[in-house]
């Protein structure tokens, strides 16, 4: 539906906007997914105010253990910031940032640059 409203021009300027940004972000995550940086994708949603090192601590040793039981070492995940804002903290959980691309879509929305941080957990025997 969005796509005959658009050509038919019956989008306003914002709405345009928004689905330029979201067709961009939707063909680097369809590329991306190609060849993924580790064989398990792990998706979480922590809400802002819950975003402490122990609640990240408690879910990245849950999705370790679930890799461990299936037999992976390696895991995956994809995550938004404002420039510069988590990193460290992702560091300290053990994870390396292997992509950083920009979303297009929040940059956009928010007014200010967004990357789409790709994240890797490599386990080892160190780590159980």
């Amino acid at each position: 539906h969005v796509a005959a409203a658009g050509l038919v021009g019956r989008l306003d300027r914002d709405s345009r906007t928004f689905y330029r940004a979201r067709t961009r972000d939707a063909r680097a995550l369809v590329s991306a997914r190609r060849s993924p940086p580790a064989p398990v994708h792990a998706h979480l949603n922590v809400r802002s105010g819950a975003r402490t090192l122990t609640v990240s601590r408690s879910l990245v040793d849950h999705v370790d253990a679930r890799c461990r039981v299936a037999g992976h070492r390696a895991w995956y995940g994809e995550l938004n910031e404002r420039e510069g804002s988590r990193r460290r903290a992702l560091e300290r959980l053990g994870a390396d940032v292997v992509s950083c691309v920009p979303n297009h879509t929040l940059s956009e929305l928010l007014g200010e640059p967004v990357q789409r941080l790709t994240l890797v957990r490599r386990l080892d025997d160190t780590d159980e």
